[in-house]
């Protein structure tokens, strides 16, 4: 009874969390023929700054797991961030299970980071530079799964 009373609230925080992260139409519903790579010959969309993961838009598209609570656990409640610096330095966190941070580099479309996670040995990421709607939007492949993220609102 007691685990609950803790497991409960938990999970209600984690779906108002999940259900309020975006109101914009999610880069998932965008039909493909409206996402386009940046062009790699046109002068490239600053991707550095502070990014927050785009859970409608994630979870629409996810093949493993049934949600982002199912994949990350309870700790997804404590947020997302993603942050590139112009200096190369690279950081990101989802919740309490995933996370890490090292050094990224661009070519094109294309941002590759090594990344030594906060729990496990070194990982390598790929991400996407995506476009679509007059947006900029990152996507990363983790657990097989497709990530999508979108630039924090500034305070």
């Amino acid at each position: 009874m007691n685990a609950l009373r803790i497991i409960v609230p938990l999970f209600l925080t984690a779906l108002l969390f999940l259900s309020g992260c975006s109101r914009q139409q999610p880069l998932a519903a965008i039909p493909d023929a409206a996402i386009s790579v940046i062009d790699t010959t046109a002068p490239q969309a600053d991707v550095t700054g502070v990014w927050k993961l785009d859970g409608p838009a994630t979870e629409d598209g996810l093949k493993n797991h049934e949600s982002l609570l199912a994949m990350f656990g309870t700790g997804l409640q404590e947020g997302t961030n993603l942050e590139l610096s112009s200096d190369g330095a690279f950081t990101y966190y989802i919740g309490v299970s995933a996370g890490g941070e090292g050094t990224y580099s661009r070519s094109g479309d294309r941002i590759d980071a090594t990344v030594i996670p906060y729990v496990e040995g070194q990982r390598n990421l790929s991400l996407t530079v995506l476009t679509g709607d007059g947006e900029t939007r990152l996507a990363m492949e983790l657990e097989g799964e497709t990530l999508y993220w979108q630039r924090a609102a500034e305070a």
